[in-house]
């Protein structure tokens, strides 16, 4: 009652909320809302949750140093990495900091008006009457807004996509919490909240292995170790994928996981293994749920990532080149993959995807061939850069206008720093030019690779180019080809001290060049064999094979072959015929035009590892061997240039100094996996410190 106006205010009966609004509203007004038991809406996370206890503890710091106000956590990761359990199990680990209770929204699928809906539920859950609650979304989030002022909550919303989704869920009470699982950009919640973004991870192996063993039961990890080992791979530390396949395991506690482990080794098959359940345990509907979300543009950027075929990240060009579209529309459409967490961006101008998801996006690719039409285009991108940048890094080779006559070299300007960061995606694209029977293509590829594997001493690359190679040529009826490969795959037996392997491969390419018309590539075949012998102890052999041709290098008047075949020779000739040679050699590379200042540096390296023998010269060996250092930058001629230097030293009697420089070679041999090299420097090394005993070569082999 009012005593000016004499007016009585008077309600009776029960009522949940009474509001009187007259005339203009002012202050802080907030409706209470009903006596009813904090609302309990977030799920409890499975009890199988495991390995994101780093996360939870690095969320509870932020909490802790978020102080007054609403506090935004945005859980990221790609889909099916658990980012909805680590939700769940931080809310339900800190409870007691929320006494007011927790909310949950789920997105998934969500259409329009489902934010609305879903603060219905809040609202109602909260103790509001349905005739309470505003019908327009904002004013449901009004009134969510006003209920939680000066209350302590959580909500939790899963698989938002826009800022805007999130924002219309939010509380407003201090120390609240609004806890976000990503499916789409959310950077834009910064603006006007305290925001903390924690990246959820795939599981590491050891954490793959207890989730596995808490579903299947552990006694299946310890009956059939290689079989879950090899789930686990495929599964590639994704919890989703791990927990289906763990169920399936449990589900059959009688059966051997055999079935399961082919059904996963066929990439064909493997997401239908792991998308037995239509539901929430299936791999492909988690990843169907996340690709129905992007825009045709992302869609189809999404399919030609799924077709590149190589594991070390792609860039915008090779999507590009794939789509058939302009740089600046291919780098919107991946940026919007990566904020859909279906395309990591691990530096500026590089990109990946999950396994998993790139076996989903190439199973939708499918369809009408599109998968192969886009993996055709990938390939030709490669094989454009293989072939110009092959050409760039050796460019007197000669050999491409002789095998390849009439064939245009691509103008592109492929420096070989790129050579070298696509090294994987390149043999992969040959691979798959292989699968596709692109046999032309495989044959342009591995010639003009040479140089990038032959330098960088990448031996498994080197093998498997020249049995792909051969493979090629043997179906196109081209023997030279056929020769130049067989050449090309006997090097990688020779960098593994495989030397008689390596001689029987060289002679095979010999007597097949012998039948063509091309001279150089019995030359070719020829000088590998002499290297060979070098490399079986059998100097002498060696040094007429490598006579002989340096004489026909010399009636080819190939000037970077002569240069070639002098260098050869030198390994093996008598001191000063080895040092007139290695002088003529250096100074024909350096006149080439552009000049060959790799092969000058070798020569370099040469002249320095062959005057270590004359004890009056070994300061000028020490400084030809410092000035190739300075030239030759590969992994494999820093390391022999290393092991040179400790020779010198020895013959010195620096033993310590010695030591030293056998240490640093032996450092690049185990770290680049040269296991012959690392075994002859392992024992040089015990014999000038017995407390460094030799490496066991089969140790050293790669996996």
């Amino acid at each position: 009652m009012s005593e000016e106006s004499g007016v009585v205010n008077r309600v009776s009966g029960a009522g949940g909320h009474v509001v009187q609004v007259g005339g203009g509203v002012s202050g802080g007004i907030h409706f209470h809302g009903p006596s009813t038991p904090p609302p309990e809406l977030v799920p409890r996370p499975t009890p199988h949750f495991t390995n994101q206890r780093a996360v939870l503890r690095a969320a509870d710091r932020a909490f802790a140093e978020a102080g007054a106000g609403r506090w935004v956590l945005v859980l990221t990761g790609p889909p099916g990495v658990g980012k909805r359990e680590a939700a769940r199990a931080w809310v339900h680990d800190r409870r007691r900091d929320f006494p007011d209770g927790t909310f949950h929204a789920d997105l998934t699928g969500a259409g329009v008006g489902a934010e609305a809906d879903l603060l219905g539920a809040f609202l109602l859950s909260a103790g509001f009457a349905a005739q309470q609650i505003p019908s327009s979304p904002e004013g449901r989030a009004g009134l969510f807004r006003s209920w939680s002022a000066g209350r302590r909550v959580a909500v939790v919303v899963e698989r938002a996509s826009t800022p805007a989704q999130v924002r219309s869920l939010a509380p407003a009470g201090d120390g609240s919490a609004l806890v976000v699982t990503q499916a789409g950009p959310l950077h834009g919640l910064r603006a006007d909240n305290v925001v903390t973004f924690l990246e959820l991870a795939p599981l590491e192996a050891s954490a793959a292995r207890e989730l596995f063993g808490r579903i299947a039961g552990p006694e299946r990890a310890v009956d059939e170790p290689d079989a879950v080992a090899e789930v686990l791979e495929v599964a590639d530390g994704l919890p989703i994928a791990v927990c289906v396949a763990a169920s399936m395991v449990a589900a059959h506690p009688q059966r051997s996981m055999t079935r399961l482990v082919g059904a996963l080794r066929d990439e064909q098959r493997r997401l239908r293994a792991l998308s037995r359940d239509g539901g929430d345990l299936s791999v492909t509907a988690v990843f169907n749920t996340a690709y129905q979300r992007l825009t045709d543009d992302e869609r189809a950027c999404y399919r030609a990532a799924g077709a590149h075929p190589g594991p070390g990240g792609f860039g915008a060009h090779v999507i590009a080149a794939a789509l058939g579209w302009d740089l600046d529309r291919v780098h919107d459409s991946l940026d919007s993959l990566v904020g859909a967490q279906l395309v990591t961006e691990f530096t500026e101008s590089r990109h990946s995807m999950h396994s998993l998801v790139r076996a989903h996006a190439r199973q939708v690719a499918a369809p009408e061939g599109e998968r192969e039409a886009l993996l055709r285009r990938v390939v030709a991108f490669y094989r454009d850069r293989a072939v110009a940048g092959g050409h760039r890094a050796m460019p007197g080779r000669g050999m491409w206008e002789r095998l390849r006559p009439g064939q245009a070299l691509p103008e592109v300007d492929v420096p070989w720093r790129w050579l070298e960061d696509e090294r994987a995606n390149l043999l992969a694209a040959v691979v798959a030019a292989s699968d596709l029977g692109l046999h032309e293509v495989v044959c342009q590829m591995c010639l003009m690779l040479w140089p990038l594997h032959e330098r960088g001493k990448h031996l498994d690359d080197l093998r498997r180019c020249g049995d792909l190679g051969v493979e090629s040529a043997r179906a196109l009826g081209d023997v030279a080809a056929e020769s130049l490969f067989t050449t090309q795959l006997g090097f990688g037996h020779v960098h593994r001290g495989e030397a008689l392997a390596a001689a029987e491969l060289f002679t095979r390419a010999l007597a097949l060049a012998r039948t063509t018309p091309f001279t150089d590539l019995a030359a070719t075949a020829l000088e590998s064999l002499g290297l060979a012998q070098i490399a079986a102890g059998a100097d002498e052999a060696a040094a007429r094979t490598l006579r002989h041709n340096l004489d026909l290098a010399g009636e080819l008047g190939q000037p970077r072959r002569t240069a070639l075949a002098r260098l050869h020779l030198a390994k093996v000739d008598d001191l000063p015929s080895a040092l007139a040679l290695l002088d003529a050699a250096e100074a024909q590379f350096l006149g080439l035009e552009p000049p060959d200042t790799y092969n000058a540096g070798k020569a370099a390296q040469w002249r320095g590892r062959r005057l270590i023998a004359d004890p009056a010269r070994r300061a000028e060996a020490r400084a030809e061997l410092l000035r190739a250092d300075r030239v030759l930058d590969q992994r494999f001629d820093r390391m022999t240039t290393r092991e040179a230097l400790g020779d010198l030293a020895s013959a010195e009697g620096e033993h310590a100094e010695a030591a030293a420089r056998y240490r640093e070679a032996l450092s690049i041999a185990e770290t680049e996996v040269f296991p012959h090299d690392g075994a002859r420097l392992a024992r040089k090394l015990a014999d000038l410190d017995p407390a460094h005993p030799p490496a066991d070569p089969q140790a050293q082999q790669p996996g």
